[in-house]
């Protein structure tokens, strides 16, 4: 059985070396409601909301570092803010999916997969820092799931669409919703404006979007 955790979602893509965490970079997603929770989009750049919840995201992630005695790896750990309380609900030794590597290249200018090859390899990872930035170009960037609700919507203004893919199929089928089955393509999306991403990123779902 698994425990039902309400509240914001996020994961930590995070590179460790030598088991310490040498770098751990916060992605928003983007969720249909409860109790599906399909992922709709996702966003890098925004910023851990205080010193505290930082804190507290490394402390869990070095427990599982601690608890499978990782010595060196690139880790997706997602996890949900239930009111002042961390829920890990899911740790994996793995690049984050979904585009989550593409958008966080593009905003800190990091390649995870050089990372991973890095270490695979025994080889100093600091390498692939030499592009890093905490602030970046000053553009939020995410990753926006299209679907038959959305496919059609108009992008707001603040919002640059930097590439779409569309896949051959013109209908989600039957089943309706918004999983993985359901998505038509996504797009790669910036902007300098957090609150015009997180405000376009979570408006795909069927009460408030007209096909």
């Amino acid at each position: 059985m698994e425990e039902v955790a309400f509240g914001p979602e996020y994961s930590v893509e995070c590179v460790v070396e030598n088991r310490r965490i040498v770098a751990l970079f916060l992605t928003s997603k983007f969720l249909s409601s409860y109790p599906s929770c399909d992922e709709i989009g996702h966003l890098s750049g925004e910023q851990f909301a205080d010193v505290n919840l930082e804190k507290n995201v490394k402390e869990a992630v070095q427990g599982i570092i601690h608890a499978w005695n990782i010595t060196s790896a690139v880790m997706h750990v997602e996890f949900k803010i239930c009111g002042d309380e961390i829920k890990v609900i899911e740790g994996a030794c793995r690049i984050g999916g979904d585009m989550i590597s593409s958008i966080v290249e593009m905003r800190y200018g990091v390649s995870l997969e050089e990372c991973l090859i890095l270490l695979r390899c025994n080889r100093d990872v600091a390498v692939a820092f030499r592009r890093y930035s905490v602030a970046g170009d000053g553009y939020y960037y995410g990753v926006n799931y299209l679907f038959h609700e959305n496919l059609r919507t108009p992008v707001p203004l603040e919002i640059e669409i930097i590439q779409v893919s569309s896949l051959a199929k013109q209908d989600a089928g039957a089943g309706g919703g918004f999983g993985v089955e359901s998505r038509l393509g996504h797009r790669i999306i910036r902007s300098r404006s957090l609150e015009a991403m997180k405000s376009f990123l979570a408006s795909v779902t069927k009460s408030d979007l007209v096909g």
